[in-house]
């Protein structure tokens, strides 16, 4: 994913892990990883900033997601959205779907 200091806290950032779209963030010192879009419209987290009460919100509909857990927690999403682990190695953040090897 890139270098802990490439993260501004609490700004989203999408990448492609093993052909889908994952979402990172670092929110209050430790970082997150979650489905890159929305499990209601498929928009795009990406820049993105997670909201008070450790929330994250798509922006095209308004559905809110739980940061932690994923849980679909208001709006027209009913889906929550997958998680995935993040480790640190040195500075590298490293985040594994399951499906890229890592």
């Amino acid at each position: 994913m890139g270098k802990a200091t490439d993260f501004k806290d609490g700004l989203v950032r999408t990448f492609d892990v093993g052909g889908e779209s994952v979402a990172v963030v670092r929110h209050e010192g430790r970082f997150y990883a979650f489905a890159g879009r929305c499990s209601h419209s498929g928009y795009s987290f990406d820049w993105t900033r997670v909201r008070p009460g450790d929330m994250i919100v798509c922006s095209s509909h308004f559905s809110f997601f739980e940061l932690a857990t994923g849980k679909a927690l208001d709006g027209p999403a009913t889906e929550d959205l997958a998680v995935y682990e993040v480790r640190m190695e040195g500075e590298d953040v490293i985040v594994s779907t399951g499906k890229d090897g890592g």
